[in-house]
């Protein structure tokens, strides 16, 4: 649905009227605007204090369900933005990091998985930086502040370049110590002076030595395969001998 609305927007600038058929309620369904729809879902589950609580017992999972939810509000961002409020990004910075109904929420992705939060905080600077969210300062500050500390307690790394090189740049702006990937802890040390290899001692015993391994060729494997055959026959000649020879001494003597 939403790459529809991004076809058309492609196609003559603007988003198409976007509805939802709610059919939650069979005896009252309806088509709603998408923008209705999904702020309504978000203010009834998302951002509301007893569907946390739910997710929260959920552990590892819950985590990752928060996760997903903000990964698809990133993707109408992207594909519909005309159905995205900035209001609502803030909704989420204050919910999940701010922890606005003091449900120890930044303990709990710290228990189960860190990493959940350090990804939706990563969406978060996104926003700011692909100008889709028109956040100030100061939470732009905070986001920062939480995403390099996630990422140098839990070793979080993204692999979008610009997204490191925006928050270093930040971090600089705002007099915080820049995130530090791994990558350069891991960089070539310079070169130094070279030290003589250590000597190592001389061990008696016996040497193993490489074996030429022995070729066998196609006329060595015939005559394998004769003396094969001449050794069936010569034992097939010499079971019927034997028999030939008790048979004629059986009959030699009841003769």
């Amino acid at each position: 649905m939403g790459g529809i609305s991004l076809a058309v927007r492609h196609l003559d600038g603007k988003s198409p009227e976007m509805f939802i058929t709610n059919l939650r309620d069979p005896d009252n369904s309806r088509s709603e605007p998408l923008n209705r729809f999904l702020a309504m879902e978000l203010r009834t589950r998302q951002f509301h204090p007893q569907w946390i609580k739910e997710i929260q017992a959920e552990g590892y999972a819950g985590t990752l369900t928060t996760l997903d939810v903000l990964n698809n509000f990133w993707g109408w961002q992207v594909l519909d933005p005309d159905n995205v409020r900035d209001d609502q990004w803030q909704e989420f910075f204050e919910v999940y990091v701010q922890d606005k109904y003091k449900m120890d929420i930044r303990q709990w992705y710290e228990e189960n998985n860190a990493h959940a939060l350090a990804q939706m905080v990563e969406r978060m600077l996104e926003a700011t930086r692909k100008a889709y969210w028109n956040a100030d300062e100061k939470i732009i500050k905070e986001l920062l502040e939480t995403y390099i500390e996630l990422a140098k307690k839990y070793d979080v790394l993204t692999k979008n370049e610009a997204f490191e090189t925006y928050v270093n740049k930040q971090a600089t702006g705002f007099g915080l110590a820049p995130l530090t990937p791994l990558s350069q802890a891991n960089a070539v040390q310079p070169k130094t002076e070279q030290q003589p290899a250590p000597q190592t001692a001389q061990v008696e015993g016996q040497k193993m030595e490489k074996v030429q391994a022995i070729e066998t060729t196609t006329d060595s494997n015939i005559y394998y395969l004769l003396l094969m055959m001449a050794m069936v026959f010569s034992d097939g000649f010499l079971y019927q001998f034997v028999s030939w020879s008790s048979l004629f001494k059986e009959k030699t003597t009841n003769a």
